[in-house]
């Protein structure tokens, strides 16, 4: 192959207190577009799967555009502090060769949470 579709990145999102873990696998279809397929037990996250068929990159990881990734996925999430959106872009920037991987933590560090 050429390389482009040969190519995946593959990421697991545990969500916190739902107990939800997500699995996201993002490949390129070609040099600006790339397919985000998710698996997971949260119905939210799944309703997503369907709007992340074929994204263009530069819209995806762009705040400013409607096709950015977290625009997209939180038309479906109601959870704020969900963490798959920020998952998802991630494995597209690796992915892409716009950043290296390395895994990303949320954690608590008050006592009273411990």
């Amino acid at each position: 192959g050429t390389g482009v579709q040969d190519s995946m990145t593959t990421v697991e999102v545990h969500g916190g207190i739902c107990g939800y873990v997500s699995r996201v696998r993002v490949a390129r279809s070609s040099s600006s577009t790339i397919h985000v397929d998710l698996e997971s037990d949260c119905s939210m996250i799944v309703a997503c799967a369907e709007s992340l068929n074929e994204l263009q990159v530069r819209d995806a990881l762009n705040p400013r555009r409607d096709g950015w990734i977290h625009n997209l996925m939180f038309k479906h999430i109601r959870h704020a502090g969900c963490p798959v959106p920020s998952g998802v872009a991630k494995a597209i920037e690796v992915e892409m060769g716009a950043a290296l991987p390395g895994d990303a933590h949320v954690r608590f560090t008050n006592p009273a949470h411990d």
